[in-house]
């Protein structure tokens, strides 16, 4: 009887840690995905921000020329 009951208890202790196992994986796979859209949403805002950051009407060019008028536009 003793012999049955440590089968037993084995195999419920081996159910147990595969359980955990894919607990623990499922888990990992998740903080997975999270890091990689964090890395992506990172490298995207680093872009942005390196990007020129272009500025309409920001002042007055002129442009001489010799024998010309000056001219005036906006950059």
């Amino acid at each position: 009887m003793g012999n049955i009951h440590n089968k037993k208890l084995r195999n419920h202790k081996h159910i147990k840690e595969k359980k955990e196992l894919i607990v623990e994986e499922t888990r990992r796979n998740q903080l997975g995905a999270k890091l990689k859209e964090m890395i992506k949403h990172f490298d995207q805002t680093e872009a942005k921000r390196k990007e020129p950051k272009t500025q309409s009407g920001t002042g007055n060019a002129i442009r001489r020329r010799e024998g010309q008028k000056a001219k005036r536009f906006s950059i």
